[in-house]
Order: C-alpha cells, then sequence, then structure tokens
C-alpha cells in the first residue's frame, strides 16, 4: 500500500517529467484494478487543474460532519478551530477503505465561493490584509489548513512538506512585503525536505532535481542568494550536468570586423545518459507544442553568433537539464 502511495505522490509531484506518461498509465491500471473510481476521477481532476472539482469529491460528512454549514455563520477564528478540530480528527483516525466507496455528499462543505471572503480575512498577516482582487481565496485558506495547520497528520505522506512549503509561497505572493512569519515558516519546511527526503536513496534523482531548484528560487526570492547557489550546485550534481561559462571568439553583428569575446556555456552531461536520445530521434518528437525559434529579423545583430571555433553540435538536453541552466541563468542575471 505503501508503495502504491508512494508512485502516486511522486507521479503528482512531476508532471513536466519525460516518464510522465508511462507512470500516469501505470496508476490508472493501479486504481482502476482498485475499484476506487472516486480515487481515479481525483487523480484526472488534479492533471487538469480542476482544484475545486477535488474539493467537491471529498466525502466531506465524514470529515465534517453534517453540520458544517453553520461555519458560515461563525465568527472567523471559531470556524477555522472548528474546521482544523475535524478535519484533524479525521486524519488521525483509522477509516475504513470500504469507507472510501460511499456515496460522495459533498453538499455539507460549504462552496469554496462562499468561503472566499470569510477565508480573506483568515489569510490577513501581521494586521495586513492580503492582495484584494485575487481568486479563490477559499482553495489558498483550506489548502493551507490541510498542508501547515495539520501537517503532523500527514507524516504519512512523504511529499506533503514539498507541497506546504508551495502553498506558503502562494500566500505570500498576496502580500507587497515579506511576511517574516511566512519566510521562517517556508524555510523551516525547506530545511526538513532537503535533510530528510532528498537524502533518501529511493528518492527519484530527477524530481531531486527539480526541489533543490524549485527551493533554490525560493531562497532567492528571500535575498538569499549563497543558499540559493548551494542548493543549484546540489541540483547540478543530483542530474551530472556541468554547467562553465566561458568566453568564445565570435561576431554578434554583420558588420563586426573585429572576433571579440562571447559568453558561451558550456554544457557536459554525464549522469542521465540512459534517458538522452539521440538529435535523430529528436527530430522526430511532435514539436507542435515546443516554443518556436523566432528569426531576429534585424538589420545589424545577426541571428545567432558567428564563432571562430567549432565545437560540434548543441547536445539534445533533457527538460530538467534545460531547467537548471535556465534557472543558472536567472540566478546570474539577478546577481549582476
Amino acid at each position: 500500500m505503501g508503495d502504491r502511495v508512494r508512485l502516486i505522490e511522486y507521479y503528482l509531484l512531476g508532471f513536466h517529467l519525460a516518464n510522465h506518461e508511462a507512470n500516469q498509465k501505470e496508476i490508472e491500471v493501479m486504481v482502476r484494478a482498485s475499484g476506487n473510481q472516486a480515487l481515479l476521477s481525483m487523480l484526472q481532476k488534479l492533471s487538469d487543474g480542476d482544484f475545486i472539482g477535488v474539493i467537491d469529491l471529498v466525502n466531506s460528512a465524514n470529515i465534517l460532519g453534517e453540520d458544517i454549514s453553520n461555519v458560515l455563520f461563525l465568527k472567523d477564528a471559531t470556524a477555522q478551530d472548528l474546521i482544523q478540530d475535524k478535519v484533524s480528527s479525521y486524519l488521525s483516525s483509522t477509516v475504513d477503505e470500504d469507507q472510501s466507496n460511499d456515496r460522495i455528499a459533498s453538499d455539507a462543505l460549504p462552496r469554496v465561493q462562499e468561503l472566499n471572503s470569510c477565508a480573506q480575512k483568515l489569510l490577513s498577516c501581521d494586521e495586513e490584509p492580503p492582495y484584494p482582487l485575487a481568486d479563490f481565496y477559499g482553495l489558498l485558506w483550506i489548502s493551507r489548513l490541510l498542508l501547515f495547520n495539520c501537517r503532523n497528520q500527514l507524516s504519512c505522506l512523504k511529499t506533503a512538506p514539498i507541497w506546504c512549503i508551495r502553498c506558503l509561497y502562494a500566500h505570500q505572493q498576496l502580500f507587497n512585503d515579506t511576511i517574516p512569519d511566512l519566510m521562517q515558516a517556508i524555510f523551516a519546511q525547506i530545511d526538513i525536505v532537503t535533510e530528510g527526503l532528498l537524502q533518501e536513496e529511493d528518492f527519484p534523482s530527477l524530481l531531486c532535481c527539480q526541489v533543490y531548484v524549485e527551493f533554490s528560487h525560493l531562497k532567492r526570492c528571500y535575498c538569499g542568494y549563497f543558499q540559493a547557489k548551494k542548493l543549484l550546485r546540489k541540483a547540478e550534481s543530483v542530474i551530472g550536468l556541468k554547467l562553465e561559462l566561458a568566453g568564445r571568439l565570435g561576431k554578434r553583428t554583420r558588420f563586426q570586423e573585429k572576433k571579440l569575446a562571447q559568453l558561451t556555456a558550456s554544457i557536459k552531461c554525464e549522469t542521465l545518459k540512459d534517458n538522452r536520445i539521440s538529435i535523430e530521434e529528436f527530430s522526430k518528437l511532435e514539436t507542435a507544442a515546443l516554443p518556436k525559434d523566432v528569426t531576429l529579423d534585424d538589420d545589424t545583430v545577426m541571428h545567432r553568433i558567428k564563432f571562430s571555433d567549432n565545437q560540434g553540435d548543441i547536445p539534445v538536453l533533457l527538460p530538467i537539464e534545460e531547467i537548471v541552466i535556465l534557472a543558472n541563468g536567472y540566478a546570474r542575471k539577478r546577481s549582476w
């Protein structure tokens, strides 16, 4: 059971990875075999980004009780305490597997739209209200209640701290200034993940690299440039990517006579050889959804730099490698 839960967790965490479709088919076969249609429907809605639909699928009558509609008539703090106690109690209790196949009674849970005004007040920090024109405060509040307030009851889900960090950072985005409590909570969860989950041998290396890059971005957003750089180096190490910035002689403009040093990235890929494809295979892939290489139609600047030496073809990079390289470029730009 634990391995099946872990497979679903890793699948939801790594949508962009190369083996996403293979994992999706494996999970669909596994869930269909279990006969749990509610779980299958939930995974589909998660894949489609229909988060309100996910909440509507929750068997809220079992979690919150039939009297939960009265929450809307309570004071804000009382409403939060009531829902948190009920959710925490449900997560802590042992629920029979047969209960998951009961008829879903989503009417007992107040609609997310109805929770928005209450949630907007509850999401205030340091007496500062959140950005007033955002949508779905209710979704963020419910997510924070589950992932942060009830995090002790989610210890069976290894990736829960990662989703908690994402939720807290989404909360931070509602404010112009840094909220110290949110920053400290995010940093504490980052330490938990980097010192625990990411050190486990069975954690997929591609997901590990993705998480390191994500955490590096968060550290940089809070001006932790040294820590952000260390996390990027760890991301490179996990996938065996060696990236060096150097200068090569070349011409950038059409009328340039003297060759000057041009900033280039020297890339060596070592670890992910089994996942790599050849240039011939890459040319056969469906490219309709990929970004287009727009020709630079300029009278002065050339479309491509003309180098004086030829160092061979550019290696075909995996998506995760491109992410690390772009993250390094963004970090260098921010540090100039």
